[in-house]
């Protein structure tokens, strides 16, 4: 592996992130850092899922790889600075991140069905899987499936949204919240 890459995987997250908490791990001692370097781009992902914005991280981060001799000898703002040294970090948080929305099936937050529909919309048009005991209806404004009786819900067409009938007269309309509908 390039000195260069583990060098700054190092500088990047063990040694200024870690050691004025912890001593940097001796010869036959457990390195944090080489977990960190792992669960910290997946648990990244977990949170940001999403493909399309995951390819854009992907696509910056390999452009501070390509240009990493011009950038060193340069002064960088604070800003760019930390992005630079965090380059190969940010690699593996963005294909953690593509990987993530592929299985969330998102696209610049807008679901995209590659394996299957999105979770955010009724699977199916006819509601098969209505229960009676649940009161369980489905909103063809909405497109999604409620529970709790038809009788207690109204659709609100300004925010494109269903809420109970004890907030008709009072629920703050949010426009712009709902304004794409599955």
């Amino acid at each position: 592996m390039d000195c260069n890459f583990t060098f700054a995987l190092e500088l990047g997250i063990v040694t200024p992130r870690l050691e004025p908490y912890f001593r940097v791990a001796k010869c036959q001692e457990a390195n944090p850092g080489v977990y960190t370097i792992i669960t910290f781009p997946f648990l990244f992902a977990i949170m940001f899922g999403d493909w399309g914005h995951g390819i854009c991280i992907l696509l910056a981060s390999l452009y501070f790889i390509i240009r990493e001799k011009k950038y060193s000898s340069q002064k960088l703002g604070d800003i760019m600075q930390m992005a630079f040294g965090e380059r190969y970090i940010i690699v593996m948080m963005a294909i953690f991140s593509i990987y993530t929305g592929f299985i969330y099936n998102e696209f610049f937050s807008i679901p995209f069905a590659i394996f299957a529909p999105s979770a955010y919309a009724c699977r199916d048009p006819s509601c098969r899987w209505l229960s009676i005991e649940k009161q369980q209806f489905h909103c063809d404004d909405c497109g999604i499936c409620r529970v709790g009786g038809q009788e207690n819900y109204f659709h609100c067409e300004k925010c494109g949204s269903c809420y109970s009938v004890t907030l008709r007269d009072n629920h703050v309309c949010g426009e712009l919240h709902r304004h794409v509908h599955y």
